[in-house]
C-alpha cells in the first residue's frame, strides 16, 4: 500500500478491508442453479459500444432536469411512498445490465476519458474538462440510484453512467474508474455524510467535486493555480461553501425557496453526520467481478478529531409578493417590485439586484411568487438542456447592480425599454467567507406593457 502518512499529522492506522469476489453486490449467481456467472469480455461488442459511444447524449440526459425520464413516480410510487434510503427503476437497471453484458468496462472507460479530454494538454486541464463531464452525466437524484432489489448498491461504472442518477457515492467511483483506466492513481474520500474522490498528479492529491457542489466544472483553486487536496479543504472548511451549492434544479423545476442546508463544509465536522475522513481505494477487478472490484482500503487517524460547528443554510429563492409598472414623467416609467424570502438560519443580511438588458438565458420550471407577478415571469417554457451553461453563470448587469436590506426596489426606465431583473439574497456566513453565487430568483422582465 502506498504511504500516505504525509495526509495527516498524527500516527495513520491502516485498515483492509477486502471484499470477497462473491459478496453481495459484488457478482451474479445463476437464478435457477444458484451457482457463480462469470463475466466473459465479449471484444466485439466492446468494439461496437465504443464507436456508438455520444458523451453529449450522456450529458443532455444528465442536465434534463425536468424529463420523465428522471421522475422518480415512474416507479410506481408517490414521492412520499418512497424510502428516503434511495430505490431504483430495477427494470431499467435489468435492462441496461443485459445491454452492457460482455462489454469491457476498462477499455470503455479510457475511451470515455480520451473524449471528455481531447482538448486538454496539461492534467489540470484535463481534470476541469472531466470535471466538467461529470456534473453534467450525472443527475443526484434524492430518490433514486442504482441499486439491487435486495437493497445492495450497482457500482458498475457504465451502469451509473447509463442510468445517469447517481448519489455522491455512485459519482466518486465512477470518476475513480475514469481516471483509474487513463492510468492516473485516484481514491474515494469519505467524510461525514459524503464521499468524493480525488486524483493524484504533478505531485499531489487533487479533490474531484463531481457531486453536488460547484457544478459545469468550476472548482477552487489554490494561489499557485493548483487544485487543492480534500485534506487541504478540510483545514478550511468554509472555503468550499464559495462554490454554488444544489444549483441543479429537482424533477418539478421547482425553486428552492426553502434554502438548503449548506452540507459541503459541515461533512468536515462531527455534527455533519458520522465518521471522520478516511481514504476508499478500489482493488483491480477480477473476472468474474460484476463490480469493477469495489471493496474498500481505509485509512485514518486516530488522533485527529473533526471541530464541531453549527449548520448553515444558505438562503432560498425569493418569492415576489408585487412587481408594478406605473408611470413616473413623460417617457419615464417606474417599476417596484417587492419580494420575501426564507432563510432557516436567519442571518440574512440584504440583496443583490441584477438589472440587465439581456436575459440571462435560463430559469426554473415553476413561479416563485404570486399570480399577479407572475406576468412578469421572462422565461415561462420550462427548463431546457441547453440552459445549463447559464445556470452557472452570474446573472447579467450590464445597467445596473442595486444592493438593498429591504424586500423592495424601484427601477426607473423609459417606457419603450425592456428591463430583465434577477435578485439573490445574501447571509452574513457566506458573505464572510467570500461567496458571490447565491440561489438566484425567477428572471423577470420589466416593460411598460407585461404579459396577460
Amino acid at each position: 500500500m502506498r504511504d500516505i502518512g504525509g495526509l495527516f499529522v498524527g500516527l495513520i492506522v491502516v485498515v483492509v478491508v477486502v471484499a470477497a469476489v462473491t459478496a453481495p453486490g459484488c457478482g451474479r449467481t445463476d437464478e435457477a442453479s444458484g451457482a457463480d456467472v462469470r463475466f466473459v469480455v465479449d471484444e466485439a461488442k466492446t468494439d461496437a459500444y465504443i464507436a456508438s459511444l455520444d458523451l453529449a447524449a450522456f450529458e443532455r440526459a444528465g442536465t434534463d432536469f425536468t424529463s420523465p425520464m428522471h421522475d422518480p413516480t415512474r416507479i410506481g410510487k408517490a414521492l412520499d411512498e418512497i424510502d428516503p434510503s434511495g430505490e431504483c427503476d430495477h427494470a431499467q437497471l435489468a435492462a441496461i445490465e443485459r445491454r452492457l453484458d460482455g462489454v469491457d468496462r476498462r477499455r470503455v472507460l479510457e475511451h470515455i476519458f480520451r473524449l471528455a479530454t481531447h482538448d486538454a494538454t496539461t492534467n489540470t486541464e484535463r481534470h476541469l474538462a472531466l470535471l466538467s463531464f461529470m456534473h453534467r452525466a450525472s443527475y443526484h437524484c434524492r430518490y433514486l440510484r442504482p441499486m439491487y432489489p435486495d437493497g445492495t448498491r450497482c457500482w458498475d461504472p457504465l451502469v451509473s453512467l447509463e442510468m445517469g442518477e447517481m448519489h455522491c457515492t455512485h459519482a466518486a467511483r465512477l470518476a475513480v474508474d475514469l481516471w483509474e483506466a487513463a492510468g492516473y492513481d485516484a481514491r474515494c474520500v469519505n467524510f461525514g455524510i459524503k464521499t468524493s474522490a480525488e486524483v493524484f498528479y504533478d505531485g499531489a492529491w487533487h479533490y474531484f467535486g463531481a457531486d453536488s457542489v460547484g457544478g459545469n466544472g468550476l472548482s477552487l483553486f489554490k494561489a499557485d493555480g493548483t487544485i487543492p487536496s480534500w485534506k487541504e479543504l478540510s483545514e478550511k472548511p468554509e472555503w468550499i461553501d464559495t462554490l454554488p451549492y444544489r444549483y441543479e434544479l429537482n424533477n418539478r423545476g421547482t425553486p428552492r425557496v426553502a434554502g438548503t442546508p449548506v452540507r459541503s463544509s459541515h461533512c468536515f465536522h462531527e455534527r455533519g453526520g458520522g465518521e471522520p475522513m478516511y481514504h476508499a481505494k478500489r482493488r483491480p477487478a477480477v473476472p468474474g467481478e460484476f463490480n469493477y472490484g469495489w471493496a474498500q482500503e481505509q485509512t485514518f487517524p486516530p488522533d485527529w478529531v473533526m471541530a464541531d460547528a453549527p449548520e448553515r443554510f444558505q438562503p432560498g429563492v425569493v418569492e415576489f409578493r408585487r412587481i408594478d409598472v406605473a408611470p413616473e414623467s413623460p417617457g419615464r416609467v417606474v417599476a417596484t417590485l417587492e419580494w420575501t424570502v426564507r432563510d432557516r438560519d436567519d442571518d440574512v443580511r440584504g440583496f443583490r439586484v441584477y438589472v440587465s438588458s439581456t436575459s440571462r438565458g435560463w430559469d426554473y420550471s415553476k413561479f416563485a411568487g404570486t399570480r399577479e407577478a407572475q406576468r412578469f415571469w421572462s422565461i415561462t417554457t420550462g427548463w431546457r438542456p441547453e440552459m445549463y451553461d447559464a445556470l452557472y453563470t452570474m446573472p447579467p448587469s450590464d445597467l445596473d447592480v442595486i444592493t438593498t436590506t429591504t424586500g423592495r426596489v424601484d427601477i426607473e426606465m423609459g417606457v419603450d425599454e425592456v428591463r430583465y431583473v434577477t435578485i439573490m439574497a445574501f447571509d452574513a456566513y457566506h458573505e464572510r467567507i467570500g461567496k458571490t453565487m447565491y440561489l438566484q430568483s425567477n428572471e423577470i422582465r420589466l416593460a411598460a406593457a407585461s404579459r396577460d
